[in-house]
Formats: structure tokens, C-alpha cells, sequence
């Protein structure tokens, strides 16, 4: 198979991290021909406005992608592959950064795709999150 990466800044604060995956065989079990995750953003601490480096903005935009995958399932003696299709998923990322305390939302599958990555599995259509993390230190 084929294994390739993009990672790092374009231009300035903009940055992307490409990966893709391609496989030969096709006919192999639990193994897509195809698969990738792209992701382009913006990561900035602002420091003309906040020279202290205390508030940052880490936004960016995600593409994933895989074609369709074969299981093996056993019905007796038989083995019976599944299949499952492939899915192309989008979803966003917002996090804020002040001290060491980030506030996040996240709103994945936007376009609400039902797919499986694994038979029987339905992965959810859209679904929005946020929280609040941040570091304890001494």
C-alpha cells in the first residue's frame, strides 16, 4: 500500500494536517481501499492584542473519507463477508484558550451521513459537544 502525510504551517497561522492511506489489495478483510483525514485550521495566540500569550484560538475545519470494507462472518461452516460502504464525514472544531483553561465545541458529522465503520455498528448522525478542560499544576 501507499501512506502519505502533509502536516504543518501554510501561512502563518494557518496550518493543515493531511494523511491518506491506499491499500492494493482490495479484496483483503478489514482493510479499506481507501482512507483519509484532512484537516485545515487556524491556530493563533493573538499576541499583538494579548502580548502575554494568555488567550489563544485554535479553529479548524475536518474531511474524513474511507471507501467501502469487507468483514468475515461465519454462518456454520461458511464464511460469508459483509460489506460495509464508504462514508465521507465533515465536522468542525472551535476551542479557546485563557490561562490554561480552553473552551471547546465541536459539531461532527454536519451533514447528519448515517455510516458504519464496522457492521451493526451505526456511528451517530450529528452531534455537537463542548466543555471545559484545563490544567492543575503545583
Amino acid at each position: 500500500g501507499f501512506t502519505g502525510a502533509i502536516r504543518g504551517t501554510i501561512y502563518k497561522a494557518i496550518w493543515t494536517n493531511v494523511m491518506l492511506t491506499r491499500w492494493n489489495d482490495s479484496t483483503a478483510f478489514y482493510r479499506p481501499q481507501w482512507q483519509s483525514r484532512n484537516e485545515i485550521g487556524i491556530r493563533t495566540n493573538w499576541l499583538s492584542r494579548f502580548p502575554s500569550g494568555n488567550f489563544g484560538v485554535n479553529a479548524a475545519f475536518l474531511y474524513e473519507y474511507q471507501s467501502g470494507n469487507r468483514f468475515p462472518a461465519a454462518d456454520s461452516s461458511v464464511l460469508t463477508p459483509i460489506s460495509v460502504g464508504g462514508f465521507h464525514v465533515v465536522s468542525t472544531r472551535v476551542e479557546f484558550r485563557l490561562l490554561n483553561a480552553v473552551l471547546s465545541y465541536q459539531f461532527r458529522n454536519m451533514w447528519g451521513e448515517p455510516y458504519q465503520v464496522v457492521p451493526f455498528f451505526l456511528m451517530p448522525r450529528r452531534i455537537q459537544f463542548y466543555g471545559v478542560r484545563w490544567e492543575f499544576w503545583n
